[in-house]
């Protein structure tokens, strides 16, 4: 099946496919349609970054992976890091439910039946920890929660900087904050910061931590495109 034509001829059919693809593997219909980025996200992130020239893409928070399929299948060329800690899908589905199933499991499964190439993801965090809100969430479904790494700069900054950072994480102010901080190191000169659910329930604490990256980086500019914050250097305007 070729998934850059359905992608190109219409988002909505492939994202229903995908979707349908990662629901075979496990993870119940009403979470992953919850967390995976939606239609008027991805045409918003392919509206700004049109006129990027993206050879590597740096992505923190990938969960079972679709926005990290959206990204390869958008940029065919492109190299992708993505960074997820690999919780397990029982924390997020609703009910009492209990699925024990890491959401690595999920990505892997869905790369190796498309045959899909340059894609390195690590179980790790990125920045810091989960703020204690998310730690005293996901403790309760993840023994090993704190043993999960902060991954390490040379990975990150293995064969050069990125043209397009995603963060879609820790929803937490804090969270927000440390992960713009990291990524300003390895951001390109002219390459952007795409930042999700600009709006709804974290609307707000993601803001805060924009805020204050801002405010501690004048050099640096923001913008909202309806559910994506966009940062760039000021320069670039």
């Amino acid at each position: 099946m070729d998934l850059r034509k359905i992608f190109s001829d219409n988002i909505f059919e492939f994202r229903s496919h995908i979707i349908d693809d990662m629901i075979k593997c496990g993870i119940p219909f009403e979470t992953i349609d919850r967390i995976a980025i939606d239609c008027s996200d991805i045409e918003d992130i392919l509206f700004v970054l049109k006129d990027v020239k993206i050879k590597r893409i740096l992505e923190v928070g990938a969960y079972a992976g679709f926005s990290t399929l959206v990204f390869r299948i958008a940029f065919p060329e492109a190299s992708i890091i993505s960074i997820d800690p690999n919780f397990v899908i029982d924390a997020d589905v609703p009910g009492n439910n209990r699925n024990k199933l890491h959401v690595r499991s999920i990505f892997d499964t869905i790369v190796s039946k498309y045959d899909l190439k340059l894609i390195f993801r690590y179980n790790a965090y990125f920045s810091c920890l989960p703020q204690e809100e998310s730690l005293r969430f996901h403790r309760d479904y993840n023994d090993n929660i704190m043993d999960i790494p902060i991954i390490d700069d040379d990975t990150i900054s293995q064969n050069g900087k990125y043209d397009f950072i995603f963060i879609d994480a820790d929803h937490y102010a804090k969270s927000v904050y440390s992960d713009l901080m990291k990524s300003k190191d390895y951001l390109a000169d002219e390459g952007l910061i795409l930042l999700h659910d600009m709006e709804g329930k974290w609307g707000q604490e993601v803001k805060n931590g924009i805020h204050q990256f801002l405010f501690d980086n004048t050099e640096y500019s923001f913008r909202e495109v309806n559910n994506i914050g966009v940062i760039n250097r000021r320069n670039l305007l």
